[in-house]
């Protein structure tokens, strides 16, 4: 990860973004994204992926607001993604730890919906230490061509934004 990247990422603090590649692993965030859901920190490096959080640890579970509507696009995400990685050893084996250790990944992968990487979805966090906060996510990758993208979480309301700066100062 290139410093440029590093340091764009540390001047959206207290906005909460992040480095992805195209199968949603998380290759850096900031302290507002650290802090988000669950301190990122804290996560084995190997389980650094968005898609498996949201299927495997309880706190996403309980956090992100309408799961079951942001677990089926995730899923949908990471399927139109894989289509170019068929044959790439490391999709596959992602996906099989996935069905192996959620049946609703399963159900929803079965399903066979696709959807592309969608900008301005709206999403809504509980976090137990400064409450409900509600985001327009926004993707913009780092090269033409490339999987790797930089996502910002843009707080939809002012309350939000208040919040934001909380948790990243009392972090601090």
């Amino acid at each position: 990860m290139s410093t440029e990247l590093h340091a764009v990422l540390d001047k959206l603090d207290p906005y909460p973004a992040c480095i992805q590649n195209g199968k949603f692993d998380l290759l850096a965030y900031n302290s507002a994204m650290r802090l988000l859901i669950t301190d990122l920190d804290e996560v084995p490096i190997a389980q650094r992926n968005c898609v498996w959080l949201t299927f495997t640890e309880p706190r996403w579970r309980e956090r992100i607001v309408d799961w079951e509507q942001a677990a089926a696009r995730q899923v949908a995400n990471l399927r139109v993604a894989m289509a170019e990685h068929v044959d790439d050893g490391r999709w596959k084996a992602l996906v099989s730890r996935l069905r192996t250790e959620s049946s609703e990944f399963a159900e929803l992968w079965d399903r066979h919906s696709v959807r592309g990487v969608d900008a301005g979805v709206l999403r809504q966090i509980d976090n137990p230490a400064i409450g409900r906060m509600t985001f327009t996510v926004s993707n913009t990758w780092v090269a033409p061509g490339s999987t790797t993208r930089l996502q910002v979480l843009l707080p939809a309301d002012p309350h939000t934004v208040e919040r934001l700066t909380r948790l990243v100062a009392d972090a601090g």
